[in-house]
């Protein structure tokens, strides 16, 4: 994991652990703890805004994804 002021980059684990465990933090999202040590080590701080993640799609093809935390949007980036 790299982390600047801004931007944090993460595994292609990251966003599996999301992945698995969405529909209990749906549920639950005030008191839920992501059990993932992927997740529980991310350290974001005020200043960070993004998080990069690798997503394989389809296993064939990767792709980088990126989180804006201040827009609460996700964007694939796609070189195609």
């Amino acid at each position: 994991m790299y982390l600047n002021k801004t931007v944090v980059f993460v595994g292609s684990s990251f966003l599996n652990a999301i992945d698995d465990e969405y529909a209990e933090f749906v549920v639950a999202k005030d008191d839920f703890q992501f059990s993932s040590e992927e997740i529980s080590k991310l350290e974001i701080g005020s200043q960070t805004n993004y998080i990069y993640a690798p997503m394989c799609l389809k296993g064939k093809c990767w792709v980088p994804v990126v989180i804006n935390i201040e827009k609460r949007s996700l964007i694939i980036l796609d070189y195609a």
